[in-house]
């Protein structure tokens, strides 16, 4: 395991917690246990930690994306994702509605409440997304339709060019600095701004290449690496007019 520097020390709660508090995350010791949270460079460590306790102890993994935990430790754990129905969905939103609205009128930035229900609806269910969203956007103190525009026509324009002058210098730094932008909302204006500048087989090829990179997008391990491949793919492959 890497070595870190324990800033401090402290006892939570009635039982005998621990909290080691370190430079990015907290390490909580227990009087049955221990909880790492942003594990990611210690996994393979885990292995055969999990395997030498395993009669002691019980071992709970939780991620947002099951890829990122590596297969060795999946193996051996069971696997259970956690769902919410489309049933569940409506009052679950309106929960969170209320709640970003609460939010925006404790901090003074006025806002479209049909707006913001929008916003939820398009990001559903990436709650953090949603609130780093009306962040940045209600910085200026209001809330409107503008910023439901992930995409500006006049930034994608660019990015088409880029991609006619097969400049993967420019297309590389467009999508990082357009790194907060959703995949699907990429790929979906990329082929509707693709229509009127391809030749009919140059359309077929893009959308194959989009739908391969869409369905990659929902588990690799780093998107902006993914949407740079799509576009490099899409350099090569076809000719913009």
């Amino acid at each position: 395991m890497n070595t870190v520097k324990v800033k401090s020390i402290r006892e939570v709660g009635v039982r005998r917690v621990i909290d080691l508090t370190v430079q990015k995350n907290n390490t909580f010791v227990t009087e049955n246990g221990i909880t790492v949270h942003n594990c990611n460079s210690t996994q393979p460590a885990l292995r055969n930690f999990m395997e030498e306790y395993s009669a002691a102890c019980g071992f709970i993994l939780t991620g947002n994306l099951k890829n990122r935990i590596i297969p060795a430790l999946q193996s051996r754990t069971a696997n259970i994702d956690f769902k919410i129905s489309k049933k569940e969905l409506p009052e679950i939103a309106k929960q969170f509605l209320r709640r970003a609205t609460q939010i925006l009128e404790n901090e003074n930035v006025s806002f479209d409440k049909k707006v913001v229900a929008e916003l939820i609806k398009r990001h559903y269910p990436d709650w953090r997304k949603v609130i780093n969203e009306l962040q940045r956007y209600g910085s200026s103190g209001s809330i409107d339709i503008g910023i439901l525009s992930d995409l500006t026509d006049d930034s994608f324009k660019n990015l088409i060019t880029f991609l006619s002058e097969k400049n993967f210098t420019e297309v590389r730094k467009w999508v990082a600095e357009n790194s907060d932008i959703d995949t699907e909302t990429l790929y979906r204006k990329l082929y509707e701004f693709s229509i009127n500048k391809l030749s009919p087989s140059d359309i077929a090829q893009i959308v194959v290449i989009l739908g391969e990179y869409q369905y990659k997008a929902s588990f690799v391990a780093n998107s902006e690496i993914n949407n740079v491949a799509c576009l490099v793919e899409i350099m090569g492959s076809v000719n913009f007019k």
